[in-house]
């Protein structure tokens, strides 16, 4: 099936949505905070229009148009997500694609340094190896596994917008 590419760093804005809100679920039922929750309640979701000389009414709005957007896309992909990850074919490379996506460029708090590919395949999949051989290509498999998951997880937006859609 041909379909639009998706691109990478929308890709990547996208799985940082959804690993935020995993990480720090909102309490409150907001994305961006009470302040702008509190902000929308008060106005039912219709922010007035400032006189032009309010600059913390256009700061306000645009903080709420980037909420609205941010819970689209988090609806968006959550659902693409789990619906992978629910499914034995792509289970592995959507945690792949997850591991490198959240580990990536972090320090390990057990060896001080940053997480290597070895050091995510073993939080992803919680299976260690001795050889340097195995531990290099528990690597290189991550590495695949993630691949493959960015491209399940394109073809699954991809679908999601198309039923949004229809």
């Amino acid at each position: 099936m041909q379909h639009n590419h998706i691109n990478d760093n929308y890709l990547d804005h996208l799985l940082e949505i959804f690993v935020s809100y995993l990480l720090s679920p909102p309490k409150d039922g907001a994305w961006r905070g009470v302040s702008v929750l509190a902000r929308l309640i008060e106005f039912q979701g219709d922010i007035p229009r400032g006189t032009g000389n309010d600059q913390s009414n256009e700061t306000m709005i645009r903080a709420i148009d980037k909420w609205k957007k941010d819970h689209a896309e988090l609806n968006k992909i959550t659902c693409s997500v789990y619906k992978l990850l629910g499914s034995w074919n792509s289970n592995k490379q959507m945690l792949a694609l997850l591991g490198l996506h959240y580990y990536g460029g972090r320090h390990n708090k057990d060896t001080g340094k940053e997480y290597t590919q070895y050091d995510i395949y073993q939080e992803v999949y919680g299976m260690s190896y001795e050889t340097d051989k195995d531990k290099k290509r528990a690597a290189e498999r991550l590495g695949d596994r993630s691949k493959a998951g960015r491209i399940l997880l394109e073809a699954e937006l991809y679908r999601f917008e198309r039923n949004q859609a229809a």
